[in-house]
């Protein structure tokens, strides 16, 4: 297996001779960095599955992306019921309200309670005789009884719908609420609480921060979850970069994505940046193409290939390659001053840029 300058495609570093090195997809691993992707361990019997450029072994795929039984919460093997976003095991999607199958028949009823379910399962039959009792009452959509008139004082609308006031709690005291709630980004609330509070938002998780606040840039922030955007690790030192997308990463991240990567060895470069011949190079890997004799960064080379090749080296060149390489040199040049001239002549004739 040919080596030369691969790097592992998990950890970043350089694949030497004596490692223990596998091949998967046109990729090169070491041995011991080839595991799961959320479990970090090796893949039983070499069987994995891959999901948007990563691969997990059986168990965590199936954690993680198998269907989940909206019902039952148990994973879902073999048929299933797929309705209102959610899936469910055929056994499990049952009327709300009298406990039979829905599987037939159904009619999707609005439930915004805070119990997270959205939606109440409700069959055909028991659908018609909730349309019969409601007459001109509201139908509380948590309990499914009417709001009689001598409970106008109980009566809450959530999100449009009406309900029971006494089916729900402050988010902030967790008081029993009354018709006089008030809805706060999404979550229901006391009168006093809701005229107090002012919530800061996570920038991460969209949540509020009941403790302490961390702010950078210009943004509030949960302390554990002010990480690296992409490694998800915390910043050491309190050093962190803010990118172009406003999100914070490590200086390594920052610099991969936004930094100069060396043509040779693919790494972001850290030390000093040697431009030549359109690449960049790190000081390291700034050789001699002949003689791999590490090159200063003012030092006098030609373009050999599109790399860099010492003077000394040139020399031994035969007469015949000297000759082919100033005249590829010099119709390069050519080109590059006919393309300067019609950028000029193009700009001088349309002298307003406008996008």
């Amino acid at each position: 297996m040919q080596l030369d300058n691969k790097c592992c495609a998990a950890c970043g570093e350089r694949l030497q001779k004596e490692d223990s090195v596998l091949q998967c997809a046109g990729e090169f691993f070491h041995t011991e960095c080839f595991v799961c992707a959320q479990c970090f361990q090796s893949f039983p019997d070499n069987e994995f599955y891959e999901n948007h450029g990563k691969r997990y072994c059986p168990h965590d795929f199936e954690m993680l992306y198998a269907p989940q039984c909206h019902a039952c919460s148990e994973f879902i093997k073999g048929e299933f019921v797929e309705a209102m976003n959610h899936h469910w095991h055929k056994e499990c999607f049952n009327c709300n309200k009298c406990q039979k199958s829905a599987t037939e028949s159904f009619v999707p009823f609005r439930d915004n309670s805070l119990d997270g379910k959205g939606f109440q399962i409700i069959c055909g039959e028991c659908h018609q005789e909730i349309l019969k009792s409601r007459g001109d009452r509201d139908i509380c959509q948590a309990c499914w009884q009417p709001i009689e008139a001598v409970e106008e004082n109980m009566k809450l609308r959530y999100k449009g719908d009406p309900y029971h006031s006494y089916h729900f709690n402050c988010s902030h005291c967790q008081r029993e609420l009354t018709s006089n709630a008030k809805e706060h980004r999404g979550k229901l609330m006391c009168r006093k609480c809701y005229d107090e509070t002012e919530t800061e938002i996570c920038a991460a998780c969209h949540r509020p921060i009941d403790g302490r606040v961390l702010k950078a840039m210009g943004k509030a922030w949960h302390h554990h979850h002010f990480v690296c955007s992409t490694c998800e690790k915390p910043f050491s030192k309190n050093s962190f970069f803010a990118g172009n997308d406003g999100r914070p990463y490590c200086e390594y991240h920052f610099n991969k994505l936004y930094g100069a990567t060396c043509a040779l060895c693919d790494r972001v470069i850290k030390t000093q940046v040697v431009s030549t011949f359109d690449k960049k190079w790190c000081e390291p890997c700034y050789r001699c193409y002949c003689c791999n004799k590490i090159l200063k960064p003012k030092e006098k080379v030609v373009e050999y290939d599109m790399r860099p090749c010492c003077k000394s080296c040139y020399d031994k060149f035969p007469y015949e390659l000297k000759k082919r390489m100033k005249k590829a040199q010099d119709l390069y040049n050519k080109d590059l001053q006919q393309q300067i001239k019609n950028e000029k002549k193009a700009k001088k004739n349309n002298p307003l840029d406008i996008h």
